[in-house]
Formats: C-alpha cells, sequence, structure tokens
C-alpha cells in the first residue's frame, strides 16, 4: 500500500486482475476493496472467464494476477504460484420459507429437498456432493448455475437453496429473500491469488493478498 501511495504524483497503477468464474463474485468484491479504497491511485481491470484460460493468460503475462477457488491444476503445466488467501466454512441459504423447513430437522430435512448447486466440475460442487454423501441425503438439483450472483436471485424467488462461502453468509442472509439454514460441517472452501513470481512483486497484488489473510479470512463468517 506505501509503494502505491508514493505514486499519488504519476500515473495511476495499473492492475489486471483475472477473476475465475466459479468465485463467488460477493467475496472478489471484498478481495479487491483494499485497492478500490485507494481511489484513483490504482485502476483495476478485471477479467473473469474459465480459469484455465486466465491461467494461460497469466503465464505470458496478459494478467497480473488470477483470483480462483482452487490452485493450479497439474494438467496444465503452467509455471504459476498458489498463493492462499485463506478459507472459510459453508453455509446454506434459502427463501424464508423453505429456510425455515429446512432448519427442522437438519440435515435429515435436505433428504429430497431442492438445491441449486454450482456448475458441475467446480471445487465447491464437489463438497458439497461429497457432504450430502458423508450424511446419507439426497437432494433434488433444480438448478446448477456457474454464476453465483444468478444463482443467488433464483433462491430468493424460493426455487431451491444454495451453498454461500461463510464468510459472505450473514450479508447474503441480510438481503431480501434469503436466510441462513445451517452450515454445513466439515467442509472448508479455500481462495487463492495466482501469481506467475513465487513471491509477488505487484505492490497492489500483495496489498490485496495481504488484506485478505488479516481482514477477510481471518474469522470465518466476516
Amino acid at each position: 500500500v506505501r509503494a502505491v501511495r508514493q505514486r499519488e504524483s504519476e500515473r495511476p497503477l495499473r492492475v489486471v486482475v483475472g477473476v475465475s468464474d466459479a468465485m463467488p463474485k460477493v467475496v472478489v468484491s471484498h478481495i479487491l476493496e483494499p485497492l478500490f479504497r485507494l481511489g484513483g491511485r490504482v485502476r483495476v481491470i478485471c477479467r473473469e472467464d474459465r480459469a484455465d484460460r486466465l491461467l494461460a493468460a497469466l503465464a505470458v503475462h496478459e494478467v497480473d494476477v488470477v483470483l480462483a477457488d482452487a490452485p493450479t491444476p497439474a494438467h496444465l503445466r503452467i509455471r504459476t504460484f498458489d498463493h492462499e488467501l485463506g478459507s472459510c466454512g459453508v453455509t446454506l441459504v434459502a427463501a424464508p420459507p423453505l429456510a425455515r423447513r429446512l432448519r427442522r430437522g437438519f440435515p435429515a430435512s435436505l433428504e429430497g429437498a431442492p438445491l441449486l448447486v454450482p456448475g458441475s466440475g467446480t471445487t465447491l460442487r464437489a463438497l458439497v456432493e461429497m457432504w450430502c454423501e458423508r450424511h446419507g441425503v439426497h437432494p433434488v438439483v433444480a438448478a446448477e448455475f456457474d454464476d453465483s450472483a444468478l444463482a443467488k436471485e433464483v433462491a430468493a424467488s424460493g426455487v431451491g437453496a444454495m451453498v454461500v462461502p461463510s464468510v459472505i453468509a450473514k450479508e447474503v442472509a441480510r438481503r431480501p429473500g434469503r436466510r441462513r439454514v445451517a452450515d454445513l460441517d466439515g467442509v472448508e472452501e479455500r481462495f487463492y491469488a495466482v501469481s506467475a513470481e513465487r513471491r509477488i512483486a505487484h505492490p497492489a497484488v500483495r496489498a490485496l493478498a495481504e488484506s485478505a489473510r488479516s481482514d477477510l479470512f481471518s474469522s470465518d463468517g466476516g
């Protein structure tokens, strides 16, 4: 942050952030918030795409950092470095009538209940499926979404319950049409800033990583 502020008399510091399409957008906005607070001293450019495409762009320095919910897959054979920003639990939320019904006898209440799930192949989808298997419950997949923001809107209409990172669960549940049901015990979602260097050199990327570790993910639930 000090390095960024020293550039006040210069042109804004430019940082290109690749955002994996599997990342919850509310989490992304919180991760980027320290840069927005610097006003015009930093110009943030966000590129949203599939993680593999963003990592390829990172390798040729088209983006400065990639925010993702999983480390770089080994099969990509790209030289990158995964810097863990933090982790948090996972919380089930739903429209008020469905939330009240699911709280009774949870987790058995999830048997046959409508669920809105992340797209297949995502880390969170796999975590939710393993949790359901461990507890012996079989919810009905009402719909699956690549866009978590769209899933939240559909959840508010009562179509089904959905999972969100616990670090933003209170914020999500404060909005109209969504209430907290319960945490999925033993489920933990991790978030990463992926860079092309072992030690993050870009001052803006270093600032967002340090802020995420010390503030956003310092205590589960935000």
